[in-house]
């Protein structure tokens, strides 16, 4: 067995945390995306944090609700789900000024006004809230929905939601400094913003003996790897282990393997493309990839997904997928059958149409885009593989290998996301059947009931068929063990 490095343990220096690309956002407000909430995670605040634990029918404490208070003491359920009051807990920002409601209120406004806030979405159940009309209210009272107490806020809502509190997990809705936004309430600030690495620095009110971070920009798996044995890295970064060295390092007490809710999907973005405009032909597209090949080019530790619902439900690496009726509908298949209708379903003049499939330029998408490609190119013909920044939100492909990072651990945050695909919406009847199963989702308090909720969702999904799921990635990383008890509690 290969021996781990020895334990952190010089005073005053900071964990070095390796990061695969720059975080999209400058802020915890703006991060758009999974590195970003990674970096500027430890400054959040939110009002909860998730807990990965059986929902249970009655939603009346944070405990059952599968959510932990972090800012707030608890929270109370009322008007059938369409109201809900939260109580803070005290905490103070990095200033030592001490968060009020009104700080939380002004986070969440921010939020809704902002149209570069990524997570927006979420909040779009709040009474008085119009979307479209982003970015133009100018304070809490063009929120009619937060209505703020003395040591509450309560939330009003225009349809029952009894997954209202999981949303408030997500780091983004976080208190706002009223002049500085550089001031924060979590365990972190934001100390230096380089071009090549981002500095943390504890808060006041964090624990004692919390080290400062330093997120280092280090591209190359190998790289970090090397680095960290080297000791000049304390951790690597979580979604760029090579595949190939994990059976090297498994069994050290310094390898990890948490739980992971990124989910690689093939995402549908010219819906002119005579293969793509026809619904029968995606579907079939979609059951006919074989997921279990794109697996095997990463050394089969991802795990094939059957739907994107699916994917914030998971738990550790070597747990199986929970192939329950609920994915029944989206079961994958690769009937040879499947392969020879879908050049016909492009019609007689484009018997075998062209695709260009693009991905984003970081690791492992072009090892799964090239595996994709050949099973691609021999179902449908020639097909070009389009390399494009990770920043870039559309593309001029014909369809995209994306990773989707829910911000809390609910279905929800998927099917609220997809709920606002413009060619979903076309198709009128499908999406109004679609978006009554989401609100009857988030309305229903008993968990039991829920899932066939959850089914019917993930069918109409896949009958539309504008975003295929394909793979629960792993996170792999190595982490030095630290020597100061209050240190090693931090979550990376």
């Amino acid at each position: 067995m290969v021996r781990a490095v020895g334990a952190v343990d010089r005073p005053g220096s900071a964990l070095r945390i390796a990061i695969d690309a720059e975080p999209v956002g400058s802020d915890i407000g703006t991060a758009a995306d999974y590195t970003a909430l990674q970096v500027f995670g430890p400054t959040a605040l939110p009002l909860f944090r998730d807990e990965a634990a059986p929902v249970v029918p009655n939603l009346t404490s944070a405990k059952q609700a599968r959510v932990v208070p972090l800012g707030a003491l608890g929270f109370e359920v009322a008007d059938g789900g369409c109201a809900i009051t939260v109580w803070l807990d005290d905490h103070i920002f990095s200033d030592g000024r001490r968060v009020s409601v009104t700080d939380y209120a002004r986070g969440f406004a921010r939020r809704l006004v902002d149209s570069t806030a990524p997570w927006r979405v979420f909040l779009r159940d709040l009474v008085g809230y119009e979307p479209g009309a982003g970015g133009n209210a100018k304070g809490l009272a063009d929120v009619p929905g937060l209505v703020v107490h003395r040591d509450r806020l309560t939330f009003r809502l225009r349809r029952p939601n009894y997954r209202w509190p999981q949303v408030l997990c997500c780091p983004a809705f976080s208190p706002e400094h009223p002049s500085d936004l550089r001031r924060t309430a979590g365990a972190y600030h934001v100390a230096n913003v380089s071009a090549a690495e981002v500095r943390l620095s504890a808060n006041p009110d964090a624990r004692a003996h919390l080290p400062d971070l330093t997120f280092l920009l280090i591209p190359d798996r190998y790289v970090g790897v090397n680095r960290y044995e080297r000791g000049l890295l304390d951790v690597t970064c979580d979604t760029m282990f090579p595949y190939e060295w994990v059976d090297r390092y498994r069994g050290r007490d310094d390898f990890q393997t948490p739980p992971s809710a990124i989910a690689a999907v093939l995402r549908v973005h010219n819906f002119r493309h005579p293969l793509l405009a026809d619904p029968d032909a995606r579907r079939a597209l979609a059951q006919a990839i074989d997921r279990s090949l794109l697996s095997s080019c990463l050394g089969g530790f991802a795990r094939p997904l059957t739907s994107i619902a699916e994917a914030p439900l998971l738990g550790g690496q070597d747990r199986r997928l929970h192939q329950t009726s609920a994915f029944a509908a989206c079961t994958v298949s690769t009937k040879p059958s499947d392969a020879c209708q879908l050049p016909a379903r492009a019609g007689p003049k484009c018997e075998r149409p062209n695709l260009r499939l693009a991905y984003h330029d970081f690791y492992p998408n072009e090892t799964i885009a090239t595996a994709l490609a050949r099973q691609l190119a021999l179902l449908v013909g020639k097909v070009e593989l389009v390399r494009e920044p990770y920043t870039s939100a559309r593309s001029a492909a014909d369809l995209r290998l994306e990773l989707m990072y829910s911000p809390f651990l609910d279905p929800l945050s998927h099917l609220v996301t997809e709920a606002h695909c413009r060619s979903f919406i076309r198709e009128r009847e499908m999406w109004r059947a679609y978006i009554a199963t989401v609100h009857a989702y988030q309305g229903e308090p008993d968990a039991t009931k829920r899932a066939p909720l959850l089914e019917r969702a993930s069918r109409l999904l896949a009958q539309h068929a504008h975003v295929i799921a394909l793979l629960r990635m792993p996170r792999f990383f190595l982490r030095r063990m630290l020597s100061r008890p209050d240190a090693s509690t931090m979550a990376i």
